[in-house]
């Protein structure tokens, strides 16, 4: 582990280091479930999604933010959360990395179960305390989700994301199907030592390493799905770069790929079949386009740009007219 000027922490730092992961070990081990927050350059929003948090009517927990090197004041802001509120547990690492940060937070945690909270979203009041209540009532569900609102940047609904098995029946129906299991990250509350054995979020499968670890869970356990708006997830314009969302796409077929077919390709191999035939590359440049101008159109809307939010909508939508009448069944029958 490094120190903020770079150099090799050791000595009386790694002891330091030591003393603080043992700390937090201990305090999340005297409560049910932490909530896990990673954060970067969240000055403007982790205020907000800690206090969200504090507001749980469910009040047996711990929030444990792990800071990855941020350089703007979110050191500053988490300090002062940790100085008001003893449940707040507070760590800093030197930017490894969002996987390596999940990674380190589910070892870290001393509690049977870990809830998910990004630092620019928010849990509802009631989003412990149900999914909590449930988990005591089915022991046999390890990853348990919900449904959730999707907002702009300043908390304007933009719609709602509601997929995924919400009963055991459904769970066995979607295992069957060889399917992905897509649970929003942020609205997860799941075992932690089954997360631990299942491999923990690994690199290779980033920016979908979730969804890769919720499908490796469910082909052991059963991963639910709680049918209730229970977080409102932030959404940006630029959120997601065209590079990343391109990687996103590739990572999501890799893994339906292996599920279908038994076969695990790199990204690079995947990218290489795609590009070998020519419907194929057409396929996925249409799944890029789309996926990218629903998210820049939605935003725009939700913040009053009319013209060009809807040019945006059209674009993502006449790159695939079947996504979007699949999407639009679903709401209506909900």
């Amino acid at each position: 582990m490094q120190g903020r000027s770079g150099r090799v922490n050791t000595g009386e730092h790694a002891r330091r280091w030591q003393r603080q992961l043992v700390a937090i070990r201990e305090e999340t081990a005297r409560v049910p479930v932490t909530v896990l927050m990673p954060a970067y350059n969240s000055a403007a929003t982790v205020q907000e999604s800690a206090r969200s948090v504090q507001e749980q009517t469910f009040d047996d927990w711990r929030l444990l933010i792990i800071d990855d090197g941020s350089t703007d004041a979110t050191p500053e802001v988490c300090k002062q959360l940790v100085s008001q509120d003893e449940r707040i547990l507070y760590l800093r690492v030197n930017h490894i990395g969002f996987c390596s940060v999940l990674n380190l937070g589910l070892e870290v945690i001393g509690s049977p179960y870990v809830a998910r909270l990004d630092s620019d979203d928010v849990a509802y009041p009631e989003r412990l305390e149900k999914q909590m209540g449930f988990l005591a009532r089915h022991p046999e569900v390890k990853v348990l989700g919900t449904f959730i609102d999707r907002v702009s940047g300043r908390g304007r609904r933009l719609l709602q994301f509601r997929d995924g098995p919400t009963t055991l029946r459904e769970y066995e129906e979607w295992k069957a199907s060889k399917k992905p299991f897509f649970l929003s990250h942020s609205s997860v509350v799941a075992d932690r030592q089954v997360l631990l054995e299942c491999g923990g979020y690994r690199w290779q499968d980033y920016p979908a390493d979730d969804v890769a670890l919720w499908t490796r869970v469910a082909a052991t356990y059963p991963v639910l799905v709680l049918p209730e708006v229970l977080v409102k997830y932030r959404i940006t314009p630029w959120g997601i770069s065209g590079r990343k969302q391109e990687l996103m796409i590739l990572q999501w077929l890799r893994l339906d790929h292996k599920l279908r077919t038994g076969e695990e390709l790199s990204v690079e191999e995947l990218r290489q079949r795609i590009q070998s035939n020519w419907i194929r590359r057409l396929r996925f440049r249409a799944g890029c386009i789309h996926k990218s101008a629903l998210r820049t159109g939605g935003y725009l809307l939700a913040n009053g740009q009319w013209l060009r939010g809807l040019g945006y909508i059209l674009l993502g939508t006449l790159a695939e007219p079947q996504s979007v009448a699949r999407r639009l069944w679903v709401e209506w029958r909900s």
